[in-house]
């Protein structure tokens, strides 16, 4: 009888050390993913006409379209800063990064890869404005007043020279996870 009882209690000794080292085991589990930051994505939207700058789901195409929360209007600030203190702006769906140019008052705005390149920096610490590669007011994005295209220009130029509207200029961010 006496062996019988230390078998019985040798089993629930082993039973109960189990279920110590699995809840110690889950609680380290649960503790990693606690520690683990998640992703905080930001939606932009224009001040103009409401719309979000939205990825294209295919090709290089940026541009316009109503808030709908879709995972293409989701911008992520990656990478090391640059010389000014910006960064890439990627899309969420596409992992590509906004790119842009300076070869005219009206700059083309695309997705390319993430390779650092000029054009690839941006900035949002001035709200309302989205500007790249340190120009405040020569580079921002902007929408066209006609369409849904989006282009960077010189924000004081438009304005004075062209009459558009500084609003066309001015972006809300919102952050989400």
């Amino acid at each position: 009888m006496r062996k019988k009882l230390g078998i019985r209690r040798l089993r629930r000794t082993a039973a109960g050390l189990l279920a110590t080292a699995a809840l110690a085991v889950c609680g380290v589990a649960m503790t990693a993913g606690q520690a683990s930051a998640a992703t905080t994505y930001w939606t932009y939207q224009s001040q103009y006409n409401g719309d979000c700058l939205t990825a294209s789901a295919t090709g290089s195409g940026v541009f316009t379209a109503t808030c709908h929360g879709w995972q293409s209007q989701d911008w992520d600030w990656i990478g090391s800063a640059n010389a000014y203190g910006q960064h890439q702006l990627s899309s969420r769906t596409r992992g590509l990064c906004l790119t842009t140019d300076a070869k005219s008052d009206r700059n083309a705005v695309w997705l390319s890869s993430c390779n650092g390149g000029q054009g690839q920096y941006w900035d949002n610490d001035l709200p309302p404005y989205l500007y790249a590669d340190g120009y405040f007011w020569s580079n921002s994005l902007r929408i066209s007043p006609e369409s849904d295209a989006v282009y960077t220009s010189d924000a004081q130029k438009d304005w004075n020279v062209y009459g558009i509207p500084y609003t066309t200029h001015y972006w809300s961010a919102s952050s989400h996870q």
